[in-house]
């Protein structure tokens, strides 16, 4: 027998017979004897040897010598210490608190301002549950890391020398480091794709890319690779591309893939739960071209190729996609608005449909208070859009995709901030510009702020 566990059987026996008489003292006195040699807990240590209340004449006391009765006493102690510390397992199991989706009340907390005021930042939330604040307001060679534990934000290292770099897109990839690509102008500038080491809170170069773009957008595959597609030449900026390639984060490197169905910038892209990456949108004539194309794609990491669906987005999604969002469920919901001639998409409508990988489909569009330029999938699996009333308000609702029915909650202070989910299930809505009210038609000349707010 393993000797270990001798003292285990021994005491399922006993239990399962009428009485000591099946105990075996030898492979008591070695379950003993092991269990005082290998135990690595301190603790008190009880030694079976003289003196005792009955004659050992020298000898040390084995279970064998022991009387029946003394036998029987301690088989019945050593059972219900086993059963005692079985039920204190138990209970602490039953006691375990389960993980639950967090309960939204629909409140705004403001959180610490960041170091620097930022419009339209790329957010990406790391593995340790701090944040990466990316660009934007014209500061996009600056970075800086937020910790939502102790409410400070760092600057990083800075991403590159020069001060004319846009943050197109970042990934967290699987070994918590972040990649970034971007554009500078003019071409011959040094920005196209750095690594974020949070260790180290430094960047550094990689690739380079294949083919130099501006405006594309990456998505991470499931072996950890990521695509990247689409952009605009850096020296052309209305000329769109098709191409893709795949950044291997092992290697630092770039290598070519297949090509998209359609050239596009400023696409969306949401991963599926079979490992696809569903593609959508993107802007197919000049920068100053309100309209968006209306079709989609899937790419497959397994044949690099990319299909197009069989369905096209409906008409009401045709101008201003903001973005393409992957549900608890597994379908994606794609979120924008239709210009509108004398109206202006800040006091347009939005709209929202919801594509269904099972029949390659969308559904009917919904119809949406306001326009939305975030969108981030809460804890419980609805949907949180924050977007503005005009040029002077913020509006956010609750989509709910069981239901289809939004629901207006609290409207975030800052006007274009953008929205991500951190570790606690709470969303962080970070920086904004001031209401285009105050300066200027369009708003967005209006200064950058630093001001952040929790939802919760």
């Amino acid at each position: 027998m393993n000797q270990p566990h001798d003292i285990d059987r021994v005491v399922a026996a006993w239990l399962r017979t009428a009485g000591p008489a099946d105990i075996r003292p030898g492979a008591v006195d070695r379950a003993l004897a092991v269990a005082a040699t290998a135990r690595q807990r301190r603790g008190v240590r009880l030694a079976l040897t003289g003196p005792a209340p009955w004659p050992t004449y020298g000898r040390r006391i084995g279970f064998g010598t022991l009387p029946p009765a003394v036998r029987l006493a301690l088989v019945l102690l050593l059972t219900l210490a086993a059963m005692g510390a079985v039920a204190a397992v138990g209970s602490r199991l039953l006691h375990l608190t389960p993980v639950l989706p967090r309960i939204y009340h629909g409140e705004l907390v403001p959180a610490p301002d960041l170091v620097i005021p930022r419009s339209a930042p790329v957010l990406v939330a790391l593995g340790d549950g701090r944040l990466l604040v990316l660009g934007g307001g014209g500061q996009g060679t600056s970075a800086e890391v937020f910790d939502p534990m102790t409410g400070a934000s760092v600057l990083t290292g800075p991403m590159i020398s020069g001060e004319s770099l846009v943050v197109s897109s970042a990934v967290l990839l699987s070994d918590g480091r972040v990649l970034v690509v971007g554009d500078a102008r003019p071409s011959d500038a040094s920005f196209r794709s750095v690594i974020f080491d949070p260790g180290t809170m430094q960047f550094a170069p990689t690739g380079p890319m294949i083919i130099a773009r501006a405006g594309a957008v990456l998505g991470l595959l499931p072996d950890g690779d990521v695509l990247m597609a689409g952009g605009t030449l850096p020296d052309d900026p209305d000329t769109r591309l098709s191409s893709a390639e795949i950044f291997d984060p092992v290697s630092g490197s770039f290598s070519m893939t297949g090509s998209m169905q359609t050239a596009r910038s400023q696409l969306l892209v949401a991963p599926l739960m079979d490992g696809h990456l569903f593609i959508v949108g993107g802007e197919p004539g000049s920068p100053g071209d309100r309209s968006t194309i209306d079709s989609a794609e899937v790419y497959d990491p397994e044949t690099g190729t990319f299909d197009p669906t069989s369905d096209r987005t409906p008409d009401r999604l045709m101008d201003g996609s903001s973005g393409a969002l992957a549900l608890a469920d597994g379908r994606v919901a794609i979120v924008g608005a239709k210009w509108e001639g004398l109206g202006s998409f800040l006091v347009t409508p939005g709209w929202l449909v919801i594509w269904d990988p099972r029949s390659r489909t969308f559904s009917a569009p919904i119809r949406l208070p306001h326009w939305v330029h975030s969108q981030v999938l809460l804890d419980d699996g609805r949907v949180l859009l924050i977007g503005p009333t005009g040029f002077d308000a913020s509006w956010s609702g609750i989509f709910d995709p069981a239901t289809g029915v939004t629901l207006e909650t609290a409207a975030p202070k800052a006007w274009w901030g953008r929205a991500v989910r951190i570790a606690d299930g709470r969303v962080l809505i970070v920086g904004g510009i001031e209401d285009g009210n105050t300066h200027g038609v369009s708003g967005y000349s209006a200064p950058a702020v630093a001001t952040m707010e929790y939802f919760q």
